[in-house]
């Protein structure tokens, strides 16, 4: 698994990542799977941009916050097997490079907004509206895990075109889905100032 999680971060990944919130331009660095992003440079990055250093406090935070995008990663991608990687290279390739998207917008829009705002200890402004900017990052974050559900759905649905061996999983992540909308449209609207 190892040389095709390689593979996929030389074909479908770019390394260098660029945000901007509030005309302030962050770059930062998509490391591959499984790692996704090395935080300390990350944090580096940040507080020479933001010419600030992290405390504690807001440095556990960041970890913890790239923690949890790699926790999802191993959670959803344990499905793809290696003893049928050939079998479906194509379909695996596909959901990876729909997880490095998902996961490159939510990077760029939830969490560098949150630092940001953070740091100015302000309202975020998204989309012409101000939201809590904890509660922000909780929404964005829900709308993260629905899309990674989303593709894992799309992924199962492949595969069991041949197989038929998914069929619970699938009605499972389905179900996933709409508790997490449920879910989103609370988050949204507790987000809202």
């Amino acid at each position: 698994m190892k040389e095709f999680l390689k593979e996929v971060n030389h074909e479908v990944t770019k390394k260098n990542q660029f945000s901007e919130v509030n005309g302030v331009k962050f770059m930062w660095e998509f490391v591959g799977f499984p790692e996704i992003i090395n935080i300390n440079n990350l944090i580096t990055s940040i507080e020479t941009k933001l010419k600030l250093t992290f405390n504690k406090v807001e440095y556990d935070d960041i970890f913890y916050k790239i923690n949890e995008i790699r926790d999802i990663f191993k959670s959803q991608t344990c499905l793809l097997k290696t003893n049928n990687l050939d079998e479906y290279k194509n379909i695996y390739t596909q959901f990876l490079a729909s997880f490095y998207q998902n996961i490159r917008d939510f990077i760029n829009i939830a969490f560098f907004n949150y630092i940001f705002f953070n740091y100015i200890h302000g309202d975020i402004f998204f989309e012409n509206n101000y939201y809590d900017n904890d509660k922000f990052y909780k929404w964005k974050f829900l709308d993260f895990k629905r899309s990674i559900l989303v593709a894992k759905k799309d992924l199962l649905l492949s595969i069991n075109k041949k197989t038929k061996e998914y069929d619970y999983i699938i009605s499972e992540v389905k179900d996933q889905i709409k508790q997490i909308d449920v879910l989103i449209n609370n988050a949204k609207n507790k987000a809202f100032i």
